[in-house]
């Protein structure tokens, strides 16, 4: 058994550590440093309202809060104040990211509002932050810093919707090489593809397509690099097409490539040389035959020369028939 003087000893000390949670003031229930002392009484009183069920008190509590927020970060801060009390706060939630909206000042603004607003699952107003934050970037460096800024607040449809914008503004080769290297270090792995591929898809030489192939290398897509040099090999044209193509193969340890490279180049000099002795015998042959009639013409020159002699020479005189 414990002795009077230890149970007093006992209760004074459970006292001393629960004091903190026994006599904590009711503002203290949500604090944060972008929100001034009369907020703080705002959001206690739409908590403790919204605790009772009392959604249009607590809602009227909140936009009291929300009337004297001066920036986006204090309704945002209010905002995370309703957070434990669910559906019963969406309106003043909604409120209070409005009332964000009318105080937005950069793109910054525009992309916490939307991350706030989509994680409260209030996606018109989602929709809306977004729409004004792309419609602020223009170029294409603020169209990538946009990307960069909306990943770095998880809101990963809007960096991909930048990264899209960006793409239908590439011009040229070099453009759409570039954009695929930088969505592939924003993590847009689809639209760092679709570049690649849909150059491949527009090139037509075999030298531009084996060429292409080494841009790539550092984006390692191994697929789209042996679509490339399929690409290549179907356009080949002649004997150093082919080699070109077999040499790049059989540098990125494509054998079955660079040795169907092989095979065609030297079918294509099989044919060469077929086709070159069909020329020289044809050749030959007319040759034989302009000879052959020459040599008829001639002839035929001589004996008609030999015939029109005969015709000029006199006749021999006849000797006179015996008579009766």
């Amino acid at each position: 058994m414990f002795s009077p003087r230890q149970c007093l000893v006992s209760v004074a000390i459970l006292a001393a550590v629960s004091a903190p949670y026994l006599f904590t003031p009711a503002l203290a229930g949500y604090s944060n440093p972008n929100i001034t002392k009369q907020q703080q009484s705002c959001i206690s009183r739409g908590n403790s309202y919204a605790r009772s069920r009392k959604e249009a008190k607590a809602t009227q509590a909140y936009e009291a809060a929300f009337a004297t927020a001066t920036d986006v970060n204090q309704c945002l801060a209010i905002v995370d104040g309703t957070e434990k009390y669910g559906s019963v706060l969406n309106d003043a939630r909604r409120a209070g990211l409005n009332k964000a909206l009318s105080l937005a000042t950069n793109e910054q603004d525009l992309l916490n509002i939307a991350a706030k607003s989509r994680q409260n699952q209030l996606y018109e107003i989602t929709k809306t932050a977004v729409d004004g934050v792309v419609a602020k970037a223009s170029t294409t460096n603020d169209l990538y810093e946009l990307a960069r800024r909306a990943q770095a607040t998880s809101l990963n449809d809007v960096a991909h919707m930048s990264l899209q914008r960006i793409y239908s503004q590439a011009k040229t080769v070099e453009d759409a090489v570039a954009f695929a290297k930088q969505a592939k270090l924003l993590g847009a792995d689809d639209l760092s593809r679709k570049a690649i591929k849909d150059i491949i898809d527009d090139a037509t030489e075999t030298h531009e397509l084996c060429s292409f192939v080494t841009q790539i290398e550092v984006l390692g897509y191994k697929d789209l690099m042996r679509r490339d040099l399929r690409k290549a090999l179907d356009f080949a044209k002649n004997v150093d097409d082919c080699k070109e193509v077999f040499e790049v193969a059989r540098h990125y340890d494509q054998g079955d490539l660079s040795n169907l490279a092989a095979y065609r180049g030297k079918r294509m000099i099989l044919m060469q040389q077929v086709q070159d002795n069909k020329s020289a015998y044809k050749d030959q042959l007319e040759q034989w035959k302009a000879g052959k009639m020459a040599e008829q013409e001639q002839q035929a020159a001589e004996d008609m020369a030999k015939q029109q002699e005969q015709q000029q020479q006199p006749a021999p005189n006849k000797a006179p028939s015996p008579g009766f």
